[in-house]
């Protein structure tokens, strides 16, 4: 950089025949500028309005959310848009995903019931070839057809072995599959939650308000087995809404009761009396009557 800063610009060759500068500006007129100089150092005069664009109102629409009308820009109404969009697509994925469980999960119990079926028959049809068949007696009677009967039914016991073994090995592949279905379904169920409910999204909240939720049902009444078995995100959506409006009712103050006591009936003063008027300021005719109104009183 300071090599290009210090390069000093190219020498010119001055002949005899080229006018010198102070020549040159003697012979410039003024009149010679030209006028469009002038006319751009104008100034707008006072008053003159200057073509400015406007800057156009972002329109505004009404919506409807939980009952209540409100009213969002045009980016909110985009914005809640793409979320619907991605909860929908996200519960439309695990829909999908169950539903693929529920097939893997219904061909694997009935190549279980099958292989039980199998193993089963194959032990009746052993029982009833070699139930009656005294071994020592044919050992010692027929030589021969004790090894051809005992090889044969020996053949039989390790496909009934066999059979076992894989009865045994689909068992383990459904109960691994049943695991890894069910965590796979809980992952989708939280990813529809954290598309739900935005605060959601970070995954201590997450935890923590599932939490939340759960306690809430077990004060309601919700048995440990029930609550494990909630795995619809509706469900839990459904409980965090009825645990935050118990929470907002319980912080209305309550109203007090109205009081029972009979209201005080005033009896309407005599005509011409004024009620709570000093006696000394009565004139005649109004002592005499609240006189008489006295005496009377105390009458039995």
């Amino acid at each position: 950089m300071q090599d290009l800063e210090t390069e000093s610009s190219p020498e010119l060759e001055v002949s005899d025949d080229m006018t010198p500068a102070e020549e040159l500006e003697d012979t410039e007129s003024p009149e010679d500028e030209p006028e469009e100089a002038a006319e751009s150092t104008e100034e707008p005069e006072e008053g003159e309005e200057t073509d400015e664009p406007e800057t156009p109102e972002e329109p505004s629409f009404t919506v409807t959310e939980n009952g209540k009308e409100r009213t969002v820009t045009l980016e909110e109404l985009k914005a809640g848009f793409l979320r619907n969009a991605d909860y929908t697509q996200k519960t439309q994925a695990l829909a999908r995903l169950r539903e693929e469980n529920a097939a893997r999960a219904e061909r694997l119990d009935q190549a279980l019931m099958n292989s039980e079926g199998l193993i089963r028959a194959m032990h009746e049809d052993l029982t009833s070839e070699f139930q009656n068949v005294d071994w020592a007696a044919l050992a010692e009677d027929n030589p021969a057809e004790y090894v051809a009967k005992r090889a044969k039914r020996d053949l039989k016991v390790e496909r009934i072995q066999a059979a076992i073994a894989r009865h045994q090995q689909l068992g383990a592949t459904r109960q691994q599959d049943t695991q890894a279905m069910t965590e796979a379904e809980v992952a989708e169920v939280r990813n529809v939650l954290k598309q739900a409910v935005p605060e959601w999204r970070d995954e201590a909240k997450l935890q923590a308000g599932l939490i939340e939720v759960r306690e809430h049902l077990a004060k309601q009444g919700y048995s440990k087995e029930r609550l494990m078995q909630m795995r619809d995100p509706l469900d839990v959506l459904n409980a965090r809404k009825a645990m935050l409006y118990d929470k907002l009712q319980a912080k209305v103050p309550k109203a007090t009761k109205a009081s029972k006591a009979p209201p005080v009936v005033t009896k309407a003063p005599s005509k011409g009396v004024r009620v709570g008027k000093d006696p000394h300021e009565m004139t005649d005719a109004e002592y005499a009557a609240w006189r008489r109104k006295q005496i009377a009183q105390r009458r039995p």
